[in-house]
């Protein structure tokens, strides 16, 4: 599992400047129309995003590396990557990305990390789990029960931790 740290970002609505540093957990990947490497993202902590007189929370971003055959993994160092928000949070279920539910916000600089290997979970209280990334001051909360199979089981479980 992956998670992208964003360190700073360029050409950015004037909210997010003050919200940056943050990190996200890459949890698929979603073909697009014009490529197939954008990435459905799950914020560590939500953001805010005013658009016009309206205030948006952000859940879930989509990146993507900037330059069309640039490698996003852990080992490719700092890389500048499209940023997203989603807007519409059925794209969560959807097999590939659908731009109507989503935003074009800034060009991030980002580090990728991964998941220590065999690292320990901590526990943070009753039901929640953490999961501490290698090289990353980040924590994700997520539910202790599996999730049911499958993709829409997945999504199923991280939209119930967000409504409790």
């Amino acid at each position: 599992m992956l998670i992208a740290e964003i360190r700073s970002v360029d050409f950015a609505p004037p909210d997010l400047y003050a919200q940056v540093p943050f990190a996200a957990r890459l949890v698929r990947q979603l073909p697009g129309k014009d490529r197939p490497d954008y990435w459905l993202a799950l914020l560590e902590r939500p953001l805010m995003y005013a658009a016009g007189a309206r205030q948006h929370t952000i859940n879930w971003i989509v990146v993507a590396p900037r330059w069309k055959g640039q490698v996003m993994g852990p080992s490719a160092g700092p890389v500048a990557l499209a940023l997203g928000y989603v807007l519409n949070e059925t794209q969560v279920t959807e097999p590939a990305l659908d731009i109507s539910k989503c935003t074009y916000v800034a060009v991030a600089s980002a580090t990728i990390a991964e998941l220590e290997p065999g690292s320990p979970l901590e526990r943070q209280g009753a039901g929640v789990t953490a999961m501490r990334v290698a090289g990353a001051s980040h924590t994700f909360e997520l539910p202790d029960e599996a999730p049911p199979a499958g993709m829409r089981g997945m999504f199923a479980c991280i939209r119930r931790w967000f409504e409790s």
